[in-house]
């Protein structure tokens, strides 16, 4: 993933500055990594909105700051659904689907891809959609620390185009990115807590 963006090369520099909260975190309702979905490939064309070239233009920018070539999108690690509003007027009650894409170690850094799909729904940003931030988490369930994203002197490292104003509708897939601090070199699975309000992903293999 070091190609990802000139953000994520830039904070390697800033190593020094990482920051990590320790303590127990309760992993319930998780999923195991080794099972997978292909929930998001699965929106039916009548629960999808194909959306406008904008939307699609945007999506792909999101996609190739992730890292993720829209064209050829990698098959999810493992998946985890959660409830969400579907946009538009009517704001109806819809699935957003979570895929883990990949989680790789980069020197003293953790870079942590992931796909959002609502089922369905009209274009609008993450937040319409969840009415909440993107804080995703990685939890070193060996030595019991909690990873928030990596924090640097120009903000948090994490997707830019999105989520905030990115627009995706149902059955399109906005790419995030963020960046972890990474635990020691002996700690080769962690949990994964992709959004708030979503279930965990447990037992994930660090790349």
């Amino acid at each position: 993933m070091g190609k990802t963006t000139r953000m994520m090369l830039a904070a390697l520099t800033v190593a020094t500055m990482l920051t990590a909260c320790a303590g127990n975190e309760d992993e319930g309702g998780g999923e195991s990594a080794s099972s997978t979905s292909s929930t998001s490939a699965e929106a039916s064309p009548a629960d999808s909105s194909p959306g406008d070239s904008e939307t699609s233009t945007e999506l792909d920018a999101a996609a190739k700051q992730a890292g993720v070539d829209p064209t050829d999108p990698p098959e999810p690690i493992a998946s985890v659904t959660m409830p969400g509003a579907g946009g538009g007027a009517n704001n109806a009650p819809t699935e957003i689907t979570l895929d883990l894409l990949s989680l790789r170690r980069d020197g003293d850094l953790l870079v942590l891809n992931l796909g959002f799909t609502p089922k369905k729904g009209e274009p609008t940003s993450y937040y319409g959609w969840t009415t909440t931030r993107w804080a995703p988490q990685i939890i070193d369930t060996t030595n019991l620390t909690v990873h928030d994203v990596v924090d640097s002197e120009s903000g948090s490292v994490s997707t830019g185009t999105g989520p905030l104003g990115t627009k995706v509708g149902g059955g399109q897939t906005l790419h995030l990115y963020a960046v972890f601090a990474a635990p020691p070199q002996d700690v080769e699975t962690v949990t994964v807590k992709p959004a708030d309000g979503a279930p965990a992903f447990t037992g994930v293999t660090i790349q």
